[in-house]
């Protein structure tokens, strides 16, 4: 199960598992006050099958001592297992799978003289194909997936034993998917070094997205599996297939380890005033085009400073403006008057931010993605020094208007879009940015099957800002039953911060709806 909201339909399928399987039904169900288990629909359930539920009182889980002391069992035979051949935590599944696989075929004091597989199915289960989980083994490709000069093997992690099929999990250090076959040959003194893996080339394969391949015969028995992957007494362990037979390398997408180093080890530190932003040349080039499209556009005209007018400051914004993948796409400088220091009803009557709500954005994205049309992008040098005003304002010299101005259209004619592009670019100081793939802080992946959104380089920051880079994952963005109280006792928050923390959050859920519910209620 990925999320206890499966419980009720895993509990179903297990129930009509095991009384065909046995011939017998299930009357007694003990569990936890979890509401996986105590809500309307499992009570029902559980009431027209005749089943008997009984649960533990809260914060009891002794009186469930069976279910709990076989969980501690399997958790601490799963642990030893990645342990001992130096695992990634991200395999304890496949731990956990292998130890109950094993525990069912071990001997044990509910049953005597028997397994407990033996018990359910009436056959004595044999020892001889189980191997050593973790060890490095060699898969044999069929001769229908390879070329004459191709190596005969792929080297994998065994990482347990099939139940559908008579054959061995294996996770493909190559492919990085898991297939099952019978071909296999081991190494069980072995183990694969996870931390110092071997890079070809000094460049990272970006896998495609294949399926997994499948390695299964139909109709082999048990027996042949454990011929095939037995090796004779006293012989050495079979060595990794030649490296003389050049691997034919797959059309791929590559990154340089240098371009990778460089975008992971650079710290952006954006200036917080103009003395600063002097210092490098970067900002004084963003600044200087700022100026230039100020007078291109005749935003301003010089005067003598009035002594009956109110004149409004000025202040330079730096922004590094970057793409999905984090790396630089330019910096912009903009220059923006101080309109907080103005007083409403004196200085003026009505405001108006033409800048569109995220609402929107993610409507036009939805509008997209089920007509299957193409979203673009642009970017509008200095789109507020195009406007026109009626007052008369005075600012602090140099004088401007600001706001944000990336732009983004769709549509179904092409030659329309094209049209429409070149118009804007003729009449606007604009740069064609293509198809959309980052947007305030979203990333945008237009695929055939749809248009797929996200927020992860916005979550890493989030995370941290607020030091938690090292917390733990969970299916589930709220702790069950937990109630909260405005005073608790508990130690008092920095209010400024947890405001911070909840507008951070409400934005998002602009892609992450499932944790819409929790945001709300902090």
């Amino acid at each position: 199960m990925r999320e206890k909201s499966e419980v009720f339909k895993v509990f179903k399928k297990f129930k009509n598992l095991v009384e065909k399987q046995s011939g017998r039904s299930i009357k007694v169900l003990r569990s936890d006050r979890g509401k996986e288990y105590n809500n309307s629909e499992f009570d029902k359930f559980c009431e027209e099958e005749g089943i008997e539920h009984q649960t533990t009182v809260s914060y009891n889980p002794q009186q469930n001592g069976v279910s709990e002391r076989k969980n501690r069992t399997v958790m601490e035979m799963a642990r030893s297992m990645l342990q001992e051949k130096h695992l990634p935590k991200a395999f304890w599944a496949e731990a956990v799978y292998t130890a109950v696989y094993l525990l069912n075929r071990c001997p044990t004091k509910a049953v005597q003289n028997m397994t407990p597989i033996e018990a359910w199915s009436g056959k004595k289960p044999s020892a001889k194909h189980l191997r050593v989980f973790g060890s490095i083994c060699y898969v044999h490709i069929p001769t229908e997936k390879r070329h004459k000069l191709e190596e005969k093997t792929e080297k994998g992690i065994f990482l347990g034993y099939s139940t559908q099929s008579k054959g061995y999990r294996i996770y493909n250090l190559k492919t990085k998917k898991l297939i099952i076959s019978r071909d296999v040959e081991f190494d069980e003194d072995a183990m694969w070094n996870w931390d110092e893996e071997k890079v070809e080339r000094q460049s990272v394969m970006i896998p495609k997205e294949t399926p997994p391949q499948q390695q299964q015969e139909e109709g082999t028995d048990q027996a042949e599996m454990e011929r095939r992957s037995q090796q004779a007494p006293g012989s050495p362990r079979r060595p990794p297939p030649s490296e003389e037979i050049e691997e034919e390398t797959p059309p791929r997408r590559t990154k340089l380890l240098s371009d990778i180093y460089e975008t992971c080890n650079f710290i952006m530190l954006e200036p917080e005033n103009f003395e600063t932003a002097v210092k490098h040349k970067v900002w004084v080039q963003a600044m200087e085009e700022e100026i230039k499209m100020i007078e291109k556009n005749n935003t301003w005209e010089l005067a003598d400073r009035p002594k009956d007018k109110e004149v409004i400051g000025v202040k330079w914004i730096y922004k590094t403006k970057l793409n999905a993948d984090g790396s630089i796409q330019k910096h912009k400088a903009r220059l923006v008057a101080k309109g907080y220091s103005q007083l409403p009803g004196i200085d003026y009557t009505e405001t108006f931010a033409p800048v569109a709500r995220l609402d929107t954005i993610r409507a036009l994205i939805a509008i997209a993605a089920n007509k299957k049309w193409k979203i673009y992008q642009m970017d509008v040098k200095s789109a507020f020094l195009n406007g026109y005003i009626d007052e008369e304002i005075y600012v602090e010299q140099p004088q401007g208007f600001i706001a944000k101005d990336d732009l983004i259209y769709t549509g179904n004619n092409e030659k329309m879009i094209q049209d429409f592009k070149e118009d804007m670019m003729k009449t606007f100081e604009m740069s064609d940015l293509g198809l959309m793939h980052f947007f305030l802080g979203i990333e945008i992946n237009q695929e055939k099957e749809g248009i797929f959104i996200c927020q992860r380089k916005y979550t890493e920051t989030l995370l941290k800002k607020f030091k938690m880079e090292s917390c733990k994952t969970v299916t589930t963005p709220l702790v069950t039953g937990e109630k909260y109280q405005k005073e608790d006792g508990s130690q008092k928050v920095d209010g400024s911060m947890y405001r911070s923390l909840i507008g951070s959050l409400l934005y998002l859920t602009a892609t992450r709806p499932d944790i819409m519910f929790a945001t709300s209620l902090l």
